[in-house]
Order: structure tokens, then sequence, then C-alpha cells
């Protein structure tokens, strides 16, 4: 999530939308690409073996549940603030 979000907020500095700040992250966005390759080749690894099979499928449900409960924080975030 800190990889497209630092993704994210850099292509939003260069549409001008957002000011940069003064660190920069050494080798990026080539090094934020490379990390989520390396992610994307370690799930991939996940799936082919039954011992970490079950990892793969707890970490879906999890990410979904945190999904579910960060939408329903932000919808009553925004119905308290109008």
């Amino acid at each position: 999530m800190i990889l497209i979000s630092h993704l994210r907020y850099r292509s939003r500095v260069r549409a001008g939308l957002l000011s940069a700040v003064g660190f920069r992250m050494p080798g990026a966005p080539v090094t934020n690409w490379i990390a989520l390759a390396a992610l994307a080749f370690v799930v991939v690894l996940m799936t082919t073996s039954p011992d970490t099979r079950p990892g793969l499928y707890v970490w879906a449900v999890w990410f979904t549940v945190l999904t579910v409960v960060y939408g329903v924080a932000i919808k009553r975030g925004r119905r308290e603030r109008s």
C-alpha cells in the first residue's frame, strides 16, 4: 500500500496538484515498480506450494476485511462531518 500510495503521490506532484517534499525516495519510481514486481512474484510462488497456499487465503480474507472496515469508517466519517 505504501508503494502504491507513493506512486499516486508522485503522479499528483508531476501534475501540479500537490507540492513536492524535500526528501525523494532513492531510485523512485523504478524502485517502486521493482518492489511491486517482487511482491507479485512472492504471491505467485505462494500459489504453487500447498504448504504456503493457506497463508495466501488468510491474506486475501484479511485484506478484504480491512478494505470493508476502511470503507465503513470513511462513510461514517463523511456522515459525521455533514
